[in-house]
């Protein structure tokens, strides 16, 4: 993923430290510290497909897991100040600071969990049931997974990314698409309305979100790599939002 660069200058590598997601800020001479993501419940395990699998070599066994489509996640990122933003997508509640005290700021919304297409949960049981695309993985969950096992409703949030002037930008799904709609909130967490997502990939780690302007790395129909760039119209921030064409 693209390493977040904060206004006073710093940059943050993602890092694991004791079990912990955390990121090691690093300002110019250098200067070094860390923040850590809030410590959060340990997730149910009615999310996770959990079986054995056998090392073809030794013959030993392993626990893996996969986590089944469409079940809730928590979501973490850096604020452009430097700031922990965090929260679990099945509660549209997105906390901003994480300080001893609790967060500075929490946006939220009414959003309502939204039903899973039946043509979409049944290619998710067919990918599932061939192992989720590792070799290793498909005779065990063609024996675990059960078409009842794929939620009939996506939680009611996906994601979200901080763009350049701290606005953030939280993806919605609908039916078919992980991300089909983007809630704008200003830096106060006043929401400044809704648009649709120029793509199911907007808000991807690859992504660069800059002051009015999004850039997208992607491929064209021969396989080409190119860049998408899409431009943040201004001027309709309040109350309306709307982007452009690539």
């Amino acid at each position: 993923p693209l390493l977040p660069v904060m206004t006073d200058g710093r940059t943050a590598v993602p890092a694991l430290i004791d079990q912990r997601m955390a990121w090691i800020r690093i300002a110019a001479g250098p200067s070094v510290d860390t923040v850590f993501a809030p410590t959060s419940p340990e997730s149910p395990k009615t999310w996770y497909w959990r079986f054995e699998v056998a090392n073809p070599r030794t013959g030993e066994t392993r626990t893996a897991s996969e986590k089944i489509p469409f079940t809730p996640a928590v979501v973490t990122q850096l604020s452009p100040t430097g700031d922990v933003a965090w929260g679990r997508t099945d509660d549209y509640r997105i906390h901003v600071g994480a300080l001893p005290t609790g967060p500075r700021l929490t946006l939220v919304s009414n959003a309502s969990p939204v039903p899973v297409a039946e043509s979409v949960r049944q290619r998710a049981h067919e990918v599932a049931r061939n192992g989720m695309g590792v070799g290793a993985y498909r005779i065990p969950m063609s024996r675990l997974v059960r078409a009842g096992d794929i939620p009939t409703h996506r939680p009611s949030w996906t994601s979200f990314r901080f763009d350049g002037r701290g606005r953030l930008w939280v993806g919605r799904p609908d039916s078919l698409h992980s991300i089909a709609v983007l809630d704008v909130f200003d830096s106060a967490g006043v929401l400044l309305g809704s648009v649709p997502a120029p793509s199911t990939r907007i808000l991807d780690d690859v992504v660069f979100w800059g002051n009015g302007w999004v850039i997208l790395p992607d491929v064209d129909t021969a396989g080409t790599p190119i860049l998408r760039r899409f431009a943040i119209d201004e001027s309709r921030l309040r109350p309306s939002i709307s982007t452009s064409t690539p």
